[in-house]
């Protein structure tokens, strides 16, 4: 603004009434400034229009920023949910539209701002562009508007769904503690598993633990969504508590079983006895540094128990 204003003001200060205020006399000669000033107006101008159109073009972006937004919320909210996904779709459309109310607002002020200068500055603009600049905050009140109508219309549906929702928590909840039971039974803590068995053992349920995480981030988002205070998952979280403990002692298994497969792999007169000896050297110290609750269980005790015996057979 501060620029176009600058060079405006260049251009009607210099611009020459009639060709006669252009002209001084000092002393026998007369000077005519006539072009010059003509000039520098006319140049004055073109730096004008140079802002108006860098203006022009940011100006643009935003003005399709804010409508490829309106429009991209217009036609999610047009869904009619006929399952929970579909709902729980419409309804976090709603919910994006109300969170970002503010900085919509910001920023169709700042684009009806930038067209009323460019509008003031007389740069040339497409009318329907301005005409879009100008009706952007009237656009956007109706989405908003229309986004607060389906809400209210979808009370019945929300009602329905919030009583599946509780319905699946439930669910939710006897599959956690049916899990955790099969953990405790045949996970890869039992004793009488073997170290091999238990590192497949391990995969597996880490890839359980993902699945039902993703299951719970589903129903907690639900539960949100129908204001339904968020169920706890104890059964879960002991879950995953006793997986990162295991996660430890079978990470060492892991090493320990990588360096012996190493070792078997090289030949009698290329074997270095130091080097396995201080290979083994360094298991043996993580397996004594190694915290005092992991080392109670069976799972640690049979780690250890590995590493010593390769340890003796050197």
């Amino acid at each position: 603004d501060s620029r176009l204003s600058q060079h405006e003001e260049l251009a009607e200060s210099v611009k020459p009434n009639d060709p006669k205020s252009s002209q001084k006399d000092v002393n026998f000669l007369r000077i005519d400034c006539h072009n010059v000033a003509l000039g520098i107006a006319e140049q004055a101008g073109e730096w004008k229009k140079d802002y108006g159109r860098a203006l022009h073009t940011t100006s643009k972006l935003l003005l399709e920023d804010c409508m490829s937004k309106i429009d991209d919320f217009r036609s999610k909210l047009k869904a009619d949910p006929k399952d929970l996904a579909e709902l729980k779709f419409v309804l976090n459309v709603v919910g994006e539209i109300s969170s970002s109310s503010m900085d919509m607002e910001l920023a169709y002020a700042d684009v009806a701002e930038r067209y009323a200068t460019l509008k003031r500055y007389k740069i040339k603009i497409p009318e329907e562009e301005t005409a879009a600049a100008e009706s952007l905050k009237d656009v956007w009140h109706t989405l908003w508007v229309d986004s607060k109508t389906k809400d209210l219309r979808l009370v019945d549906v929300k009602d329905k769904f919030r009583e599946v929702t509780k319905e699946d928590a439930v669910k939710f909840q006897d599959e956690c503690n049916k899990e955790k039971r099969k953990f405790l039974d045949s996970g890869p803590g039992n004793p009488n598993i073997t170290l091999d068995e238990g590192l497949e053992i391990m995969d597996q349920y880490t890839r359980t633990l993902h699945d039902m995480n993703i299951n719970k981030g589903e129903l907690v988002n639900a539960e949100n969504l129908f204001n339904i205070p968020v169920t706890s998952y104890p059964a879960l979280n002991e879950l995953e508590s006793e997986m990162e403990k295991l996660s430890l002692i079978y990470g060492l298994y892991s090493e320990f079983k990588e360096f012996r497969e190493t070792q078997s792999t090289t030949l009698w007169a290329e074997l270095d006895v130091e080097v396995l000896q201080e290979g083994i050297g360094q298991l043996e110290k993580k397996c004594r540094k190694f915290n005092k609750v992991g080392k109670e269980t069976a799972t640690f005790k049979a780690v250890e128990n590995a590493v010593i015996q390769f340890k003796e057979s050197i």
